[in-house]
C-alpha cells in the first residue's frame, strides 16, 4: 500500500485508514502525500578502489553528514549540484559531505594530475528512522514499515482498527508538515 499524505479530501484520507487496516474497497493501495528519507547506516565509508569509472553510490539523510576515507590524495573536488549537497576537505584523504536538500547529485574527485578518482553518486533523502519509532511507540500493536519512494512516505504493514490506521497517517502528516 502506497501512502502520500498531502492536501486529501477527507474521502481520501478516510479511504487510506481503511486500506491501512485491511478494510477492503482499494486493493490495498492508496497514493496519500510527501517527503523522503532513511539516513545512511554508515557514517564513514572507506574507498578502497580508485580510478576512472569507479563510482559508489550513497543515500545521506537530509541534514546528516557522511566522511569518505580515500586510499590516495585527492586534490580537487566537485558537486554537481551545491544546493543539495556540500563537500569539505580537512586532510587530503579524508571528505565530509554533507546533505542539504532533497534530491540527487554527484561528487567527483580528482588526484593530483586531474585524474579521476571516484565518483560518488549521492542521494539524500529525509530521515525516516524517527517516525519508524513514533509509529512502533504510539501504535505498539502495529506491524507498519515506513519507505521512501519518488520523494513519497510510504506506510505498509498492518494495524489492529481504523482508528491505528488514522494515528499512522496523522503521524506520517506531522513528520511531513515539521509539526506545523
Amino acid at each position: 500500500m502506497i501512502i502520500r499524505i498531502q492536501n486529501l479530501p477527507l474521502t481520501a484520507i478516510l479511504a487510506a485508514s481503511m486500506a491501512i487496516a485491511g478494510v477492503p474497497g482499494l486493493n490495498g493501495q492508496l497514493l496519500l502525500a510527501p517527503s523522503k528519507a532513511e539516513a545512511a547506516s554508515q557514517s564513514i565509508y572507506k574507498i578502497s578502489q580508485v580510478g576512472p569509472g569507479v563510482s559508489k553510490n550513497l543515500k545521506l539523510g537530509l541534514n546528516k553528514a557522511i566522511v569518505i576515507d580515500l586510499p590516495v590524495d585527492a586534490h580537487d573536488v566537485l558537486v554537481a549540484d551545491p544546493e543539495v549537497a556540500d563537500a569539505v576537505t580537512r586532510t587530503s584523504t579524508r571528505l565530509y559531505i554533507f546533505g542539504k536538500a532533497v534530491g540527487q547529485t554527484n561528487v567527483f574527485i580528482f588526484g593530483a594530475g586531474g585524474e579521476e578518482l571516484v565518483t560518488i553518486e549521492l542521494e539524500i533523502e529525509r530521515d525516516i528512522a524517527n517516525l519508524q519509532a513514533q509509529l512502533r511507540r504510539f501504535i505498539p500493536d502495529s506491524d507498519i514499515k515506513v519507505e521512501i519512494i519518488s520523494d513519497n512516505i510510504v506506510l505498509s504493514g498492518s494495524v489492529r482498527t481504523p482508528q491505528d490506521a488514522a494515528q499512522a497517517e496523522r503521524l506520517a502528516q506531522i513528520f511531513v508538515s515539521g509539526g506545523e
